[in-house]
């Protein structure tokens, strides 16, 4: 009799370094919003509420952040239409970077990519729509280039897969991409920056005394 044996690979974990950390905001376009187009997600409030809390203390205390977005040549995401446009409360600033892609994944921009090259030990903090899209991609493309990569769930949101629920899609989503980044909240996230601020700031100043 032959027995079947699983394996789970898990890849790299974080470190959490503010030096190398990029804020990745991904795909927060009316096109998910706009009730009655196809890509619209049902109810987003939470996760958007989360995701502007994350970019607010990331602006804070000074952190490299970076927005993504979608152009495509049809009908859904396209650059002639209002669709294609950042939401209003998670609008780029001038100071912060903006990558424009076709494809899923967030590494289908080639200045990004250069970009990632010139740092030491990237790692991205990723939230953005939709999870079992863009999220999973950029997670599972993080994870061929041996960077890592924290994907907070609850500023993030997923669309319905086959006869599941949105959340519960999501949930799922959320196990698959924990086998190739770490999987935190909102809240543990924005106290893992503070105390990586603190522990920063402690060193600075012995070191310049």
């Amino acid at each position: 009799m032959i027995e079947n044996h699983r394996s789970v690979i898990k890849f790299p974990k974080s470190s959490c370094s503010l030096h190398s950390s990029i804020f990745i905001f991904i795909d927060w376009q009316l096109e998910y919003l706009s009730s009655g187009r196809a890509y619209a997600l049902g109810d987003v409030e939470q996760s958007l509420s989360n995701s502007l809390s994350l970019l607010e203390h990331a602006r804070k205390i000074g952190m490299t952040i970076a927005h993504f977005r979608r152009l495509m040549d049809g009908t859904f995401f396209n650059q002639a239409t209002k669709f294609s446009s950042w939401i209003d409360d998670l609008k780029p600033r001038p100071n912060e970077m903006v990558f424009e892609r076709k494809e899923l994944s967030i590494y289908s921009n080639p200045a990004f990519v250069t970009f990632l090259e010139s740092i030491n030990l990237p790692e991205l903090i990723v939230s953005g729509l939709t999870g079992e899209r863009s999220c999973l991609s950029t997670a599972v493309d993080g994870a061929h280039r041996n960077h890592s990569l924290i994907f907070v769930k609850d500023a993030s949101a997923s669309s319905s897969v086959g006869n599941l629920s949105e959340k519960r899609s999501h949930e799922l989503v959320c196990d698959i991409i924990n086998l190739y980044a770490d999987v935190k909240t909102t809240r543990e996230m924005i106290a893992t920056m503070t105390d990586s601020r603190a522990i920063e700031r402690g060193s600075n100043e012995v070191r310049y005394k």
